[in-house]
Parts: structure tokens; C-alpha cells; sequence
């Protein structure tokens, strides 16, 4: 049943197109206008969706500025870094974990998919790739030790347990 809503789960021409509801969030979470507001959509679809805003970052010259998105998922933020020169030698505000992606031949990789699970096993977050289009990936995560998967494009994956102490910062590099 479709009730006028343009989201609706049944309205299949409209679930084509994820460009619409990302840049929908985007642009109203800019404008600080709750998402809810966005044609009535239903509890059920704004469960799936993730906060979005942007991050504004100086680069080492002071001159200018990288603006990045960053997101808000299951409680946890994130945002991914490190395309070019200029990301590279910017500063970014402190996360406990900072995921650096690589082959072991040295080369930076992006569009890396994370899963991310607790102690017990439970799946706590999944970053998707077109979340991780640089090769470093910061994630503030709560004090606790966690199983990162990170998986490729090609279906290759690295497993790494990881400990989240409070009040300090980890680089943790994933070798493909």
C-alpha cells in the first residue's frame, strides 16, 4: 500500500534510486530539518537511514578547506579520509580508531565494507563502501574490544580483534 508516501516500501520506482534518499537526509540534516518531516516517512523506513552531515577539515597550508561527510549509524559516527595529498596532511578531530586501508605491497585500497561486531558476536555496524571512499576510515566506538571484518571489492577479507580504551586514539591497518 502506497498512502502518499513517496518512500513507500511498495513504491519500487522510488527504492531505485538511494541517491534520492541520501541526498535527502544530507541536505536536510544541513538545514537541521528532522527527518521525519520528509513526506511522512514511516518508522520503518527511518530506521534504515543514516544521519549525514559534513566535517570541515583545514588543510596543512591553513588556506583551505575539505569538506568530507560524515556519518551517524546505530549510534556510532564515522567518516573516511586520505584521498589525495591534501587529506593526507590535513588534521581531523580525534576518534579512539582511525582504519587505514592497504595492500601489503604498500598501496592505498577504498570502498572497503565494515562489519563490525561485539564481544558476543553480534553485528553492532556495518559501514558500507560508498562510505569508505578514502583509504583511512575514522570510528568512534565506546571503550570495549570488537571484531572488525573489512571486505573488499573483490570479495577478499581481513579479520582483526580490536580494544577501544577511553581517552586514546588507535591506528589500525587492514593488509590485503
Amino acid at each position: 500500500m502506497n498512502n502518499g508516501n513517496p518512500l513507500s516500501q511498495n513504491n519500487s520506482r522510488h527504492l531505485t534510486c538511494p541517491w534520492l534518499i541520501q541526498s535527502t537526509t544530507f541536505i536536510m540534516c544541513v538545514l537541521g530539518i528532522p527527518l521525519s518531516w520528509a513526506w511522512g516517512i514511516s518508522g520503518d523506513v527511518m530506521s534504515s537511514i543514516e544521519e549525514k552531515r559534513v566535517i570541515e577539515v583545514h588543510a596543512k597550508d591553513g588556506m583551505r578547506t575539505i569538506t568530507l561527510p560524515i556519518y551517524k549509524k546505530a549510534g556510532v559516527t564515522y567518516f573516511s579520509a586520505g584521498v589525495g595529498i591534501m587529506e593526507r596532511e590535513a588534521s581531523y578531530p580525534q576518534f579512539p580508531l582511525k582504519f587505514v586501508f592497504a595492500t601489503k605491497e604498500g598501496p592505498y585500497i577504498t570502498l572497503v565494507t565494515i562489519s563490525i561486531f561485539d564481544q558476543e558476536g553480534t553485528m553492532i555496524l556495518t559501514i558500507p563502501s560508498d562510505h569508505a571512499t578514502g583509504p583511512w576510515l575514522f570510528v568512534d566506538l565506546q571503550p570495549d574490544t570488537y571484531t572488525v571484518v573489512a571486505l573488499r571489492t573483490n570479495g577478499t577479507s581481513v579479520q582483526q580483534k580490536v580494544t577501544v580504551k577511553e581517552n586514546e586514539s588507535h591506528v589500525v591497518y587492514f593488509h590485503w
